[in-house]
């Protein structure tokens, strides 16, 4: 078998491992290269389940196949609520046995933080924010989950007795950092994480080697704002 080169652009799939099959050639070429009847199986937790939906990614995937010639078999091991060590003990049954030549892994997509108990989970100091404001933090016993707004009127500090002096964004790119869809998380001005840090365990200097704290009192993340 030759070397294979995967290059994926396309944001539907995410993480996407390889299983070595006795007879696959793949173009060593950028792109995802796939050959006519392989299988590729796609799991994951609630987002996979509804990824064969009419708008779901799973759906446009094969799509996307079908408009390009590509005959495959696509499998959905999708199941709500699923954790890594759920898909790890279903491993076996729901992909190995259907001898896939591509694997999909999508896990907690759609959640902030995601702990079995609250016993599991030390934390201070921290900025919450979450695509799904209704998910912003999801412990496996209990109900219901914790939303943003749960978290910013106290909620979660209450139940966990954590983060009693951690905040809320809900909007990162005006509360929080430069630039951000440049990946530039340096502070802005009248960020709220300026000064809301704490010098316990805090490096004495940033990322760039600037010496903390700046201001007042020492900055929530890698950057000190000067």
């Amino acid at each position: 078998m030759r070397d294979r080169e995967f290059g994926l652009e396309s944001p539907l799939l995410g993480v996407v491992v390889a299983l070595a099959a006795a007879s696959s050639c793949f173009a060593a070429e950028k792109g995802f290269m796939l050959n006519d009847r392989e299988t590729i199986v796609f799991l994951g937790d609630s987002v996979t389940e509804a990824g064969t939906s009419t708008e779901g990614y799973i759906t446009l995937f094969k799509l996307a196949c079908d408009v390009t010639g590509h005959r495959v078999k696509v499998i959905n091991s999708g199941i709500s609520g699923h954790k890594s060590n759920d898909m790890l003990a279903r491993l076996q049954k729901d992909v190995i046995d259907h001898h896939p030549n591509w694997v999909s892994i999508s896990c907690g997509d759609n959640i902030g933080l995601a702990i079995d108990s609250v016993d599991s989970y030390q934390g201070d100091y921290n900025i919450f924010r979450n695509d799904d404001p209704g998910r912003a933090v999801i412990v496996w016993d209990h109900e219901p989950e914790f939303s943003v707004s749960m978290i910013a009127a106290g909620d979660w500090a209450t139940y966990s007795g954590q983060d009693q002096h951690s905040l809320v964004s809900t909007d990162p790119d005006t509360q929080l950092f430069e630039d951000l869809g440049n990946w530039d998380f340096h502070l802005r001005e009248g960020s709220i994480a300026i000064n809301k840090g704490t010098a316990d365990g805090a490096p004495p200097e940033d990322y760039d080697g600037v010496s903390r704290p700046q201001g007042a009192g020492f900055d929530i993340g890698a950057y000190e704002r000067k």
